[in-house]
């Protein structure tokens, strides 16, 4: 693997003008072009995402799922690189030697599985944005309280990278991960036809196979992703109604996340803990005017708002709706039988 090929895998949907800045970030890098192989998967745009597309040398494929985690499995069905990785369209790679900084811990180790990088704030960005790009994860603040750091899986620093050790329960979020095809192979293979790729859960798989081996690249993508606080509600609502519910029971993320084990009274505790504490309001807008002050940035001040929605929106949903007591009903059967096997 002295230069080993790369597939960048982009799931698209009307993004004429992300999909435009993301591939150019891609295509100005410092990597031999006959080496990278950048798929764009198409659901059905109409607002002349396939033209900017088609000015760069991407393969375009048709998704007629249209939704976002069927195009990263179509677009890691066709994927021919060594090393693969997905990118949202709303992403932009920070440095024209971003790829091969992303690449070296690959070459380096064959016991390193993929590699990761780090969210950055771009000051050019909604403030809402710059918020949640100031955590290298984009974390809110529940999932920022509830999940474990990338910090506290590190094992070893290099000079160029961190390696990190993860086991079931401890595995971070991570912005985004360029894997080794091989792997994602071996992972993948026993998945049915109708599996969907969904961001956190291909970690989990992984690690739940042995590949526990991961590098930390501190380089920066910027993710244009939070507009304004209505776009964020409208997307964790989205999360939680097409994405949460329907896949309850199915998913290896649903039923013991990094954040929330079902399965474990004192996740659940915490879990509790925390509605309690950010219902009180006051706690958060501290830590927000402190954030903000320390890091001469207004925008710290949004936290108590976003630790409101994100946790108080899906529980509103909950009782509001039939998907949503649905997924009460679960999870209390879930909670019943973890219990039932804890007092056995």
């Amino acid at each position: 693997m002295s230069c080993p090929s790369v597939t960048v895998n982009i799931a698209v949907y009307n993004e004429r003008d992300d999909i435009a800045r993301c591939l150019s970030s891609i295509y100005t890098q410092e990597y031999p072009k006959d080496k990278l192989e950048v798929i764009v998967v198409d659901g059905g745009s109409n607002d002349g995402t396939l033209e900017a597309a088609k000015c760069y040398p991407t393969k375009i494929i048709h998704n007629p799922r249209r939704t976002g985690p069927a195009g990263r499995t179509l677009g890691f069905l066709h994927a021919k690189g060594d090393l693969h990785m997905y990118l949202d369209a709303d992403m932009e790679l920070c440095g024209r030697d971003w790829l091969k900084k992303m690449v070296k811990p690959l070459k380096d180790r064959e016991d390193v599985v993929a590699s990761f990088p780090k969210y950055i704030v771009d000051k050019r960005d909604p403030p809402l944005n710059r918020y949640f790009s100031y955590h290298e994860a984009q974390l809110n603040p529940m999932l920022e309280f509830l999940s474990p750091s990338i910090s506290s899986t590190i094992t070893e620093q290099l000079t160029d990278y961190y390696l990190c050790k993860f086991k079931t329960g401890t595995i971070p979020f991570m912005p985004i991960n360029l894997f080794r095809m091989s792997v994602l192979q071996d992972i993948l293979r026993s998945k049915q036809e109708d599996w969907e790729w969904i961001d956190p859960e291909v970690p989990l798989l992984a690690v739940d196979k042995g590949y526990d081996r991961f590098a930390y690249v501190p380089v920066g993508v910027y993710h244009h992703t939070y507009l304004n606080l209505k776009v964020y509600a409208t997307k964790v609502r989205r999360d939680f109604c097409r994405t949460f519910v329907p896949t309850l029971g199915k998913r290896r993320v649903n039923r013991s996340t990094t954040y929330v084990d079902i399965r474990s009274p004192m996740s659940i505790l915490k879990f509790g803990a925390w509605v309690l504490y950010v219902n009180m309001v006051f706690p958060e807008l501290i830590r927000g005017i402190v954030s903000s002050l320390y890091k001469k940035d207004w925008v710290f001040l949004y936290r108590p708002v976003i630790a409101l929605i994100y946790t108080d929106l899906p529980i509103f949903i909950s009782i509001a709706t039939q998907p949503g007591r649905y997924a009460i009903r679960y999870l209390i059967g879930e909670i019943a039988r973890s219990l039932k096997t804890h007092q056995t």
